[in-house]
């Protein structure tokens, strides 16, 4: 007999820990489309993280988006509650960090004081800039 109970980790048969088949979670994709209350959901169902080995993970999309698709408030609304899952933090993720410590100081006071694994240091360097010619 088969319980009609559904799999935790599963929504109307969507399987909300799983990856896309380019490698990004329901998590990542909530960041980038900009949907807070599906972030939410997901962290409330203990979504995991899935750390990426390449930088792109949900944190750094959220930390690198701010300096131009995030308003900075907003950033904050999505720090409170992906950081409830303890993401791992990198030196990619510093960088960014120091970027908004230069272009948005209130902000980047606001994060810091809230989470102590994204505070950064004087020496922490801001990220590579891509420059393209005209």
């Amino acid at each position: 007999m088969t319980s009609n109970k559904p799999d935790e980790t599963s929504f109307n048969g969507l399987d909300i820990t799983g990856t896309d088949h380019t490698g990004m979670t329901l998590i990542y994709l909530s960041i980038e489309k900009r949907k807070l209350d599906l972030l939410s959901y997901l962290v409330s169902q203990k979504s995991d993280y899935h750390n990426n080995a390449i930088g792109k993970d949900p944190l750094y999309l959220l930390l690198d988006a701010s300096s131009y698709q995030f308003s900075p408030d907003t950033v904050l609304n999505y720090l409170d509650i992906l950081m409830q899952l303890s993401p791992p933090v990198h030196d990619y993720h510093k960088r960014a960090l120091a970027l908004i410590r230069l272009k948005h100081p209130q902000v980047y006071k606001q994060i810091s004081a809230r989470f102590e694994t994204l505070k950064i240091t004087a020496e922490t360097i801001l990220p590579l800039a891509i420059c393209s010619g005209y």
